[in-house]
């Protein structure tokens, strides 16, 4: 071949090149939650992939999804230089099937736009579809199987809420910040496969992360044997995960402990494979040891902050656990699920619909009722439309042809009829409606008062009587003064949209969805700490939640310690403010305390009267009933329809202390966090108060204040608040 023959090839083969790569799209794919799997209405992490390019150096990539009413979102990184292979971002998808669009700005003009849609097989040019947010989602870091999806089919519940559990093969694709776990009901960190943690460190983004959500109200499970040394000693990358010191690998030959926690018919093989049950012994343990062989601790379970965490000392997926025919048991065991197979309850089919089947949906409706703003009944709008007919149709006609004899006229009558009506809707809807912006907070504070960790969530309806674009900051209290300034003590916060579970008008998995009144997309500034240019329909509502983290030292000082099964000591109040309806929740009683004031010293003890917990909770008392001619126990039916925010908030507090959904006819799913229920552990106590004053308007102290500017400028507000303080408060055990 001649040289003039090859030198042509060659320039076909790099133009050929060239042409592939400038068709190839920037950004390459996305990957949308955890292997595919995330949740409607909650954050997300979402991992961009990118073509190389050099026009990516610096440039700005934003993700674009709607929010629960449909409105497009926004949320922005810029790209550092030079450009990474893939980003990591968090959005909030508002909708089970939500389109993404990925958009990259770069040098003052559009680089690229790619849109992708929800499809059944997720590639390169969709997504896979949201996961309801009442379906628990199980994330397990190893492949191998661990006895959790044998546990789980024992529930047997309804298709539309099963539990949906995923593998990760690589700890990599965890989350770097805590509330991109915000969907996740349960982590589990198996500890057979060390390929998995090669790429954490002890201090790595990832592992600081997953600590924090843990401590913002999450469920751990970690179990570690063999590999204790690897994963466990000084420089393991869960070192700071578990409940304790590693110490050790022991063999133990026998685990008859293990046997009688799980109440096992079936002995645990003392080898497989030549081994033994291989034991990660820790010392310094934090937490109440559930089971115990000799002075190993086998099964920990620790309050950490407001979540739990449970150490298991062996591996799930091999060795004699691994091959335990109770396997299944004892994961049910640990994590507190049913046992043994259950029929799923379904909800009173009886009870009225009233748009919403999650308690965040009531307490999205009472956060609705605003002061001044009255609702037009619908049988008042019907008889108008009639009235409206009437008058331009028959009316229209006798008054010109009977009364006036002139049919021309109606040029002048019929849009006369029309415009005065529009007048007197408007001027109606102005009276019945108001021109003020109105708010209704509710907020729960809740400090743990052995580590003075603080978790704040507000809930706000935001009602608007025009229609504008406003920036909205929840304002969250500063440190307190003379405290270090580290990272911990600085707050950190993010603020959201709050969607409505279920099929109704409005909700996350509506039937037909309303059409989209706003084009331009909304941003999630500062890390989701604040949201600009957020559209405000006239007289209609914008739900939205915030959370946040900080320190408070100021709180409770407590001195109790168990006696037998009550809390016996001295409690003393730090805050400045006064507590109304003060209750104290110890294992399966409640103490009423009353109103506690500032500086109050309150005793505890034996002679506090005391209810059993779940009475107390449902009104449930003893009562005759003469038909059956014997005493029954009867609950006072749990109020769907009320619209009392203190009301809701109490029920979401202890939500499965209460019975759960049996009880309430309400799922409990979408904002379960706020459920205190898995803290009523041994050496737990929970003080729960409503704040004095804090319905007049006035933030708390502790508060996040919500705020709208527009062009520069103040929005005034009228404010109304509800707050729930909810103190966690240490007890000795009893020495005896």
């Amino acid at each position: 071949m001649s040289r003039k023959a090859i030198s042509s090839l060659l320039i076909l083969l790099v133009l050929s090149v060239d042409a592939a790569c400038g068709d190839s799209p920037l950004v390459a794919r996305v990957d949308v939650g955890f292997a595919g799997s995330y949740k409607a209405g909650l954050w997300t992490p979402v991992r961009i992939h990118f073509t190389p390019h050099p026009d990516l150096d610096g440039a700005q990539v934003s993700l674009i999804v709607p929010d629960g009413d449909g409105v497009p979102s926004r949320v922005s990184a810029p790209l550092p230089s030079p450009a990474p292979d893939s980003l990591l971002l968090y959005a909030r998808f508002g909708r089970l099937n939500s389109p993404l669009t990925v958009r990259l700005e770069g040098s003052g003009k559009l680089l690229e736009e790619r849109l992708f849609e929800t499809g059944q097989s997720p590639g390169d040019k969709t997504i896979p579809a949201a996961l309801r947010s009442n379906q628990p989602l199980v994330v397990v870091v190893g492949t191998a199987p661990l006895g959790i999806a044998d546990a789980v089919a024992r529930i047997r519940e309804p298709e539309e809420e099963e539990t949906r559990l995923v593998t990760l093969d690589d700890a990599a694709a965890l989350p770097d910040r805590w509330y991109g776990y915000e969907g996740v009901r349960l982590v589990v960190l198996s500890g057979t496969d060390l390929k998995c943690y090669s790429a954490l460190k002890p201090d790595d983004d990832r592992v600081v992360a997953l600590s924090q959500w843990v401590r913002q109200g999450g469920r751990l499970l970690i179990a570690v044997g063999e590999y204790g040394e690897q994963l466990l000693g000084a420089d393991g990358p869960l070192r700071d995960l578990v409940p304790g010191r590693f110490e050790k690998t022991i063999s133990l030959s026998q685990a008859r402990e293990l046997e009688r926690f799980v109440d096992s018919q079936k002995g645990l093989p003392s080898r497989v494979d030549g081994k033994m049950l291989q034991i990660a012994q820790l010392t310094g343990v934090e937490g109440v040891v559930d089971v115990r062989e000799g002075n190993l601790p086998l099964v920990v379970n620790r309050v950490w902050g407001f979540g739990q965490l449970t150490f298991l000392a062996s591996d799930l997926d091999r060795g004699p656990v691994g091959k335990w025919e109770d396997r299944p048991t004892l994961v049910a065991r640990l994590l507190g699920w049913p046992e043994k197979p259950v029929e799923y309850e379904r909800e009173d089919k009886t009870i009225r619909h009233f748009g919403y089947t999650d308690l965040a949906g009531q307490l999205r409706s009472a956060l609705d009722q605003f002061d001044g703003v009255r609702q037009i009944p619908f049988t008042l709008i019907i008889a108008a439309v009639v009235v409206y007919l009437l008058l331009i149709g028959p009316g229209d006609y006798f008054l010109l042809r009977k009364v006036l004899r002139r049919m021309e006229l109606t040029w002048i009558t019929f849009p006369a009829t029309v415009v005065l009506f529009c007048v007197v809707a408007y001027l109606v809807a102005c009276r019945t409606k108001g021109d003020r912006f109105l708010v209704n907070q509710a907020t729960v504070i809740d400090v743990d008062t052995q580590t003075a960790q603080l978790r704040g969530t507000a809930w706000a309806n935001v009602f608007s009587p025009e229609t504008r674009r406003a920036d909205l900051r929840f304002t969250v209290p500063p440190p307190e003064q003379g405290k270090p300034a580290t990272p911990e003590a600085q707050p950190q916060q993010v603020t959201a949209w709050l969607g409505l579970p279920g099929k109704a008008l409005g909700a996350m998995e509506p039937v037909t969805p309303p059409p989209v009144v706003w084009s331009e997309p909304y941003d999630f500034n500062d890390h989701a700490a604040w949201l600009g240019n957020l559209p405000l329909q006239v007289w209609s509502s914008k739900s939205l939640t915030t959370r946040w983290t900080g320190h408070v030292d100021a709180s409770f000082q407590s001195d109790l310690e168990e006696k037998g099964p009550i809390p016996s000591g001295q409690l003393t109040s730090r805050l400045d403010m006064p507590l109304n309806d003060c209750l104290l929740v110890y294992g399966s009683w409640v103490y009423e305390l009353g109103t506690i004031a500032p500086g109050q010293q309150v005793r505890v003890g034996a002679t506090v009267p005391r209810r059993e917990l779940a009475s107390f909770l449902t009104g449930r008392k003893l009562v005759f009933d003469a038909k059956e001619e014997r005493a029954l126990q009867r609950a006072t039916r749990y109020s769907v329809e009320s619209t009392d925010p203190d009301y809701v908030l109490r029920a979401m507090t202890f939500f499965q202390a209460a019975g759960g959904r049996p009880y309430t006819s309400l799922a409990n799913a979408y904002q379960g966090f706020v459920d205190m229920s898995g803290l009523l552990r041994p050496n737990r106590a929970v003080l729960i108060a409503r704040a004095a004053g804090s319905e007049d308007g006035r933030a708390l102290p502790l508060s996040a204040r919500i705020s709208l500017s527009s062009n520069g400028r103040t929005v005034p507000l009228h404010e109304k608040h509800t707050t729930l303080l909810r103190f966690v408060l240490p007890v000795r055990p009893d020495e005896r």
